[in-house]
């Protein structure tokens, strides 16, 4: 690994320990919601402080690297040929219910359109999983068991994620996948994405389906599992087939899995599509999007009755 690679990686891991250490002292914290988005989506004052630290600590170690965050967005220039990607808390809904071992901080680095570096840490595992697009995953410093993923969809331990706008038809379908013996056993989890895709990554499960409700998505979700599951051979595309970028069309419909498994999985997806027209999901997502007009009356009032609050709830690390 080259040296600039390196002290990248290295701040990187520091911004997620920084934010990890926040999280564990706060865990049994009540926080408020404030509502954001669509789909019942809320961050909190923790997700807010957690992202600002680790912006501080990047752009500490390198202030001409723009640094996007899915809470404040773009900070820094605009004219680097590499941005960092942060996702402070995801699995903010897994946290706020005490299901800590889907939480995670992720951290991403894009340069000139391929991510060159990916770091997720759970801090209540105590579990880092790291790599770069010059050296392979490691977990916790150690290198995976890179041996462990089957070749049989039938005999795979495969994650399942999709959104609850998908029709029902094709949601029973999809939870029907493993009492037809299609797949050995079926895990659907909550929380973070990013986790998921490190348990996959690691060779807890042997692949996954990830099928959003017909949007985009976030890089900042997935771009550090991304890396990290190619770096241990992991075939990971969107359902077309094609390699995922920050440019893609699409970030919320994802199969991951070993050459073999991936390919079966792939075909598997390509048939169910058929039960669930594009058209179906975005009518419902659209329709969904005309509700949060409530949710802009709360979120105007929540900044100013959590400015104290916050310094309150929020404990610092110890020294």
């Amino acid at each position: 690994m080259n040296l600039e690679l390196e002290m990248r990686l290295v701040v990187a891991r520091e911004a997620v320990k920084a934010a990890g250490m926040i999280l564990l002292q706060n865990r049994f914290e009540v926080f408020k919601k404030l509502a954001k988005g669509n789909y019942g989506d809320f961050t909190t004052e923790l997700d807010l402080e957690l992202e600002k630290i680790i912006k501080d600590t990047l752009l500490t170690g390198f202030p001409s690297i723009p640094v996007i965050g899915e809470e404040t967005g773009l900070t820094g220039g605009e004219t680097s040929e590499e941005v960092w990607y942060v996702d402070p808390l995801d699995g903010t809904k897994a946290f706020f219910k005490g299901n800590v071992a889907f939480v995670s901080v992720s951290i991403c680095l894009v340069r000139r359109n391929n991510v060159s570096i990916g770091v997720v840490f759970n801090p209540f595992t105590d579990t880092l999983y790291a790599a770069t697009s010059e050296t392979p995953t490691t977990i916790n410093d150690l290198l995976p068991n890179g041996g462990l993923f089957s070749s049989q969809l039938s005999d795979s331990r495969i994650i399942l994620d999709f959104s609850r706008l998908l029709s029902e038809e094709l949601k029973k379908s999809l939870v029907s996948l493993e009492l037809e013996g299609s797949i050995a056993r079926v895990f659907r989890y909550e929380g973070s994405v990013a986790q998921h895709l490190c348990l996959i990554a690691a060779g807890v499960h042997d692949g996954g389906i990830f099928w959003g409700k017909g949007e985009k998505g976030n890089f900042w979700d997935i771009g550090a599992g991304l890396l990290i599951c190619q770096q241990v051979g992991l075939e990971i595309t969107d359902f077309n087939g094609e390699r995922i970028r920050p440019t893609s069309q699409t970030f919320s419909q994802i199969i991951v899995g070993s050459k073999a498994v991936h390919k079966q999985l792939l075909e598997l997806v390509t048939k169910l599509q058929t039960l669930e027209p594009t058209s179906l999901i975005q009518d419902r997502a659209s329709a969904e999007k005309k509700a949060p007009s409530r949710k802009k009356t709360t979120r105007k009032k929540a900044p100013t009755r959590k400015t104290a609050t916050r310094k309150k709830a929020i404990r610092p690390p110890s020294s």
